[in-house]
């Protein structure tokens, strides 16, 4: 009885999260829908979708603002985490490890989503993340981008394009397999 209490709590959490970040109260739209019904990113991996938007985010650390139209013209893997999910954190050292192998030719943006500075500066330095970081306070790029779930890892073509997207923890195999065939760029 107990283990079912605790089960249904678990699941609650995680849908108050979800609708936290999507500012919806629906857990999932239609693949290629947006929140509002008009068209939007596909769901699934690998799928082609819209354009990375444009925006200005926070800076990371205190430093200065992040241009997302600066990564215009080369390979970006953009990829938004939080320290309060653990499916992110574990990640993290996936990523940086890929970015150690291809980020001479692959940008790599971890944009942090609705979290404590502190805590996210204190983790990205425990953790040693040394490619780009930026701060979406609010969650409003997040949401702008289609994302629906934590973590979520865009793969950007030079154009724009984003040619594909996952939602949840990537090990650093899959995200070297998903570089190699969706931007052409292996180790």
């Amino acid at each position: 009885m107990l283990l079912a209490l605790g089960l249904v709590a678990a699941l609650l959490v995680g849908l108050a999260a979800v609708m936290m970040l999507t500012g919806d109260d629906r857990v999932a739209t239609p693949s290629g829908a947006g929140a509002t019904g008009a068209p939007g990113p596909a769901a699934a991996e690998g799928a082609v979708a819209d354009t990375l938007p444009l925006a200005t985010l926070a800076g990371f650390g205190g430093e200065g603002p992040v241009e997302i139209a600066d990564y215009r013209g080369t390979p970006v893997l953009v990829n938004f985490w939080a320290t309060w999910c653990p499916p992110c954190v574990d990640e993290m050292p996936a990523v940086q490890a890929v970015h150690e192998d291809v980020g001479q030719r692959v940008a790599f943006l971890g944009v942090n989503v609705r979290d404590a500075p502190a805590n996210a500066e204190a983790l990205a330095k425990e953790l040693g993340i040394s490619y780009d970081l930026a701060v979406d306070a609010e969650g409003d790029y997040y949401r702008e981008v289609g994302a629906r779930g934590m973590p979520t890892t865009l793969l950007v073509a030079p154009d724009g394009r984003i040619v594909a997207r996952h939602t949840g923890p990537l090990t650093a195999r899959r995200l070297r397999e998903l570089l190699g065939e969706k931007l052409g760029v292996t180790p």
